[in-house]
Order: structure tokens, then sequence, then C-alpha cells
């Protein structure tokens, strides 16, 4: 992962590219959520991260599926990281450590004001 530089790419494979959504004032929530985890759970999102990357798949719902929407979501046990998709691209909103069965309310609706913010951002920036 791209840990200690300001760069939004996490990784880029065969099919893919991993990123952190931007928000407008620049922050990178998913990347700050990562980044405090312990190294045990960083490596096993990075696998999932690669994965998807490298095979443009992960076929194993507990690991990733669609939340809602245009919102999915990356899964080892507890720890979520949201995403959503641009192109060839999947962008990581936020994360937190669920305890119960669906997302909350909150975080989808973070996970949404982050994904409208960023691509806003975008569009600013082809101007």
């Amino acid at each position: 992962m791209s840990s200690g530089t300001d760069s939004p790419i996490v990784v880029r494979g065969i099919a893919r590219t991993i990123e952190y959504a931007v928000c407008l004032d620049g922050s990178m929530p998913a990347k700050d959520f990562v980044e405090a985890l312990d190294d045990s759970d960083q490596r096993k999102l990075d696998t999932l991260f690669r994965r998807l990357a490298d095979t443009g798949k992960i076929f194993n719902r507990e690991q990733f599926k669609l939340v809602e929407g245009e919102i999915f979501e990356f899964k080892r046990y507890q720890v979520r990281v949201g995403c959503f998709q641009i192109g060839s691209r999947w962008l990581l909103t936020h994360g937190f450590v669920k305890k119960q069965d669906r997302w909350p309310k909150a975080e989808l609706t973070r996970a949404n004001r982050i994904r409208e913010e960023h691509l806003e951002r975008e569009r600013k920036q082809a101007r």
C-alpha cells in the first residue's frame, strides 16, 4: 500500500487500480482508517485490494459485496472499507468496524458523501 505518502493510489494491477477517494478538503478518510489499523488487518485488506486490482474480481461475498446503490464494501471480519467504481478504478471511501449485521445508516450516508465530493473534485479538475 502507499503508506507514508499523500498519493491516492493504493495499488495498480493488471485489471484495476485501487485508490483512496479524495474529499473536497483534500482529506482521504479511507487512507486515515487503513493506516490506523494494526499490521495484520492492513495486510489482510492489502491482499483483497491486490486481488481486485490484478484479477478485476473478488468472488467471495464474505470479502467483497454491494452494500447499496453505488457503494460496495471490502470485508475482513468486522473491518469494513467502503468503495465505489469509476471505469477500471475502485475508490475507497472510508472504513469502520462494523458491530451489527447491516451497515449503519450514518456510514452509508458518509460513503455517499465522500463519493459525491470525490466526483465533484474530479469534475473541477477536468475544467
